[in-house]
């Protein structure tokens, strides 16, 4: 088993842990917005990629959780389209999962404050990704083939008294996962 790393997020204000040289931070190669962090992972020639993101909230203010979760994530598969109007046709959510404190009491016990402060929601699905250049509605038309097959891994913290909400998105292509069971 990895190591672990401490990283600093954020200049500082989250910490968190990674396996030990298996993630480079992008910041390092290109710019990134100050509200994300973006790692690939360094061990598959694939673009499996872990990003945190720290949004305002105000755009899902009112939504519950299943609500705003699911509004992240058909956000993320509008940019992974490339299209401006994606229609979420080519994305699926595969489940979601609420984390509530009572259901884990030993959890509870160790994170007080933050359980019971802070909502939690994963979910998982899949999204037709495309690279390169915007595509028209025609080509996408006469090429439904295009791109690629990502699992995507959403976990939302929201941070109610920061009107903040901590979005962790893991994007694994499809053919990753095939490539390391192969193995």
């Amino acid at each position: 088993m990895s190591s672990m790393v401490k990283i600093e997020l954020f200049g500082g204000a989250i910490v968190s842990v990674l396996p030990y040289g298996c993630f480079s931070d992008v910041s390092q190669v290109r710019q990134v917005p100050d509200n994300q962090e973006v790692f690939l992972y360094t061990k598959s020639e694939s673009d499996i990629a872990l990003i945190v993101d720290l949004i305002d909230s105000s755009s899902t203010a009112g939504m519950t959780d299943e609500e705003a979760a699911a509004f992240y994530y058909a956000d993320l598969a509008a940019i992974n389209s490339n299209r401006q109007n994606e229609s979420a046709s080519e994305s699926v959510i595969l489940s979601s999962y609420s984390y509530m404190a009572q259901q884990n009491p030993s959890l509870y016990k160790i994170f007080p404050t933050i359980l019971s402060s802070y909502s939690r929601l994963s979910l998982v699905g899949v999204q037709r990704v495309r690279k390169g250049r915007a595509i028209a509605d025609e080509d996408i038309t006469q090429n439904k083939n295009q791109g690629e097959d990502v699992v995507v891994i959403l976990a939302m913290i929201r941070l109610t008294n920061v009107s903040t909400d901590l979005i962790v998105t893991l994007s694994i292509p499809i053919n990753a996962i095939f490539a390391s069971s192969a193995h």
